[in-house]
């Protein structure tokens, strides 16, 4: 007979997930409440205890960016942003500098003309707006299309990392020194100079290779090439050592050095496009951004780049306008009859400086510029640095940028109703200035624990110091006037103390109404001799299982022996 199965009945079930969720929880509330001590609970207080105003306006100044360090150093003890705060103080780490200020003038410009030629509005691109080409495919690849047949046009100054080009000609125009021409100047001291180096001016064909480790581009000049290809020699007044020396001279011309140095690259050959910005010290071979001057795709390794913006090679025309606003990269140029401040509209802007009437053209930089095309408007918001200009003529983007930072420095040209009166309408940004550097922070720990990749948005938007000729970004920001040490971009003290209410009531109403199960069922909880579980509460079981019939198994027959009838035929039996 086989044995009976007795599963749970009734509530025995519920009383062991009961009692299994309630320790689950109370164990992971506990932990919960533990980590939130340091990722919730002491950056939350620490925000509501300072003294935290704003917003203000903050403009970066300095970036310092995948710094190392080590722990005793203390380099890498705070940066402006790191994505799990338990890593804060790790190298390496990335810090952001700026200067606090208050806020500048909102401006109201009416009665614009917005219409060719007496309105200009233009946005320059910078490196960041530039994709770059994948020299090494082409884009009849099938996989991972490239941009080969474009890189083999190049006909401008470009960069490149790992074969990925950008044409930067379009943003800056440079000067520079090249690497093929410096191999073409003459080399040496004193009364030997060679014509190139090693003569390699007077080398018509290469015979050999003078690169000697092309990893580091290190060149050797072997004894024969340097006094066989003298610019003036003459063999009838050789020596009998120097003819033996010069019967079979090697030598290599300047451009095939430079292409053994992987310094002369041709977008034509497959093998040289996976050279472009590599840096061939490393093992293995690492990204490294270098730049080159190409003439239809055969480039030059270039360096000690001087440049100055073009601004997609624009002009200005100060003809028939009387404003210019700079945001960012956008330039904004037009005409307007009137002007006004801070929402007033009772006494309109100056027309021209006060002490000079020649200086008519208003240039001022604005954190935003809004145009209202139906109402003929053009508004200014945080506008500083505002200044006369000379009537320019035609002129480019970086005379332009050039005269307006030396203008806006003139107290002269400063926008006022009375020539005695310091300070400007539009303030001059030193003039409004808090704190001239400081760290820029993303909040008030420096570090997030979301894991979305918000420190990586913060350096996208917050992590422009004017490098590159471009320029600064502005932003709103928070500070402690007890401690000008630093600013905080994300400050929001409702979302903090609705998170910090968040984290700790929840965790604990469940922790407490877990612990409180438990000891419930401690108390009220039996379990039977048959192994089962039952609350008793006055005097009978209530869980619907208190009347379960113990099963008792029957008792084992035991089975009758067997007869030996071999031990009986052999015994004696009585007579």
């Amino acid at each position: 007979m086989p044995k009976p199965k007795l599963p749970p009945q009734g509530g025995e079930k519920w009383l062991c997930l009961g009692m299994f969720l309630t320790i689950m929880f109370s164990v992971v509330m506990v932990v919960t409440l533990i980590y939130s001590t340091v990722i919730i609970y002491k950056p939350s207080f620490e925000e509501m205890s300072k003294n935290i105003i704003g917003p203000k306006r903050c403009t970066t100044t300095l970036v310092q960016r995948n710094i190392t360090g080590t722990p005793e150093d203390g380099i890498c003890s705070w940066s402006s942003c790191e994505e799990w705060c338990l890593s804060k103080g790790a190298s390496p780490c990335s810090k952001v500098f700026g200067v606090l200020r208050d806020r500048g003038a909102d401006m109201t410009w009416e009665g614009c003309t917005l219409e060719e030629p007496w309105f200009f509005d233009h946005t320059c691109t910078t490196l960041s707006n530039l994709e770059p080409m994948n020299c090494k495919r082409s884009k009849w690849e099938i996989e991972r299309p490239g941009s080969k047949e474009k890189c083999t046009q190049f006909d401008d100054i470009i960069s490149c990392e790992m074969g990925e080009c950008k044409n930067v000609s379009n943003i800056y125009s440079c000067t520079f020194q090249d690497t093929l021409e410096d191999l073409k100047r003459p080399w040496g001291k004193g009364s030997y100079v060679t014509d190139g180096y090693c003569n390699c001016n007077q080398c018509t064909e290469s015979n050999t290779s003078l690169v000697v480790d092309v990893t580091l581009s290190a060149l050797q000049c072997p004894k024969d090439t340097r006094y066989c290809f003298e610019k003036d020699r003459n063999p009838d007044n050789y020596t009998d050592d120097r003819k033996e020396l010069c019967k079979a001279p090697k030598c290599q011309t300047c451009f095939d050095m430079c292409n053994d140095q992987l310094h002369c690259l041709s977008m034509h050959s497959r093998q040289d496009v996976a050279y472009f910005g590599v840096d061939m010290t490393r093992k293995p071979p690492e990204p490294k951004l270098t730049y080159y001057n190409c003439n239809q795709g055969e480039c030059t390794k270039i360096y000690d780049l001087k440049c100055e913006r073009v601004c997609d090679f624009k002009t200005f025309d100060f003809k028939d306008k009387n404003l210019v606003l700079f945001s960012g990269e956008r330039v904004v140029m037009g005409h307007c009859r009137k002007a006004f401040i801070n929402g007033s509209t009772e006494t309109p802007m100056p027309e021209r400086a006060v002490q000079n009437s020649s200086w008519t053209r208003l240039a001022a930089t604005c954190s935003l510029i809004s145009i209202k095309e139906d109402m003929h408007t053009i508004y200014g918001s945080d506008c500083t640095n505002g200044t006369w200009l000379d009537d320019l003529g035609v002129t480019n983007y970086s005379n332009l940028v050039k005269i307006y930072s030396e203008a806006r420095e003139d107290r002269n040209r400063f926008i006022k109703y009375k020539e005695d009166h310091f300070e400007s309408l539009i303030p001059l940004e030193s003039d409004i200035t808090i704190v001239n550097n400081t760290k820029i922070l993303k909040n008030m720990e420096g570090c997030v624990n979301t894991l979305s990749m918000e420190c990586m948005k913060f350096y996208t938007d917050f992590a422009k110091d004017g490098a590159n000729y471009t320029s600064r970004v502005s932003f709103d920001c928070y500070h402690d006037p007890d401690d000008p040490d630093f600013v905080v971009v994300d400050y929001t003290p409702d979302r903090t103390l609705m998170w910090l209410l968040l984290w700790s009531l929840v965790p604990a109403a469940i922790m407490i109404c877990s612990c409180l199960y438990i000891c419930i069922c401690s108390r009220f909880m039996y379990t039977g001799e048959d192994g089962h579980m039952r609350i008793f509460c006055c005097g009978r079981a209530v869980t619907g299982i208190g009347h379960v019939v113990v099963y008792k198994p029957p008792v084992k027959k035991e089975k009758p022996k067997k007869r030996n009838f071999d031990n009986e035929k052999n015994e004696p039996v009585a007579i």
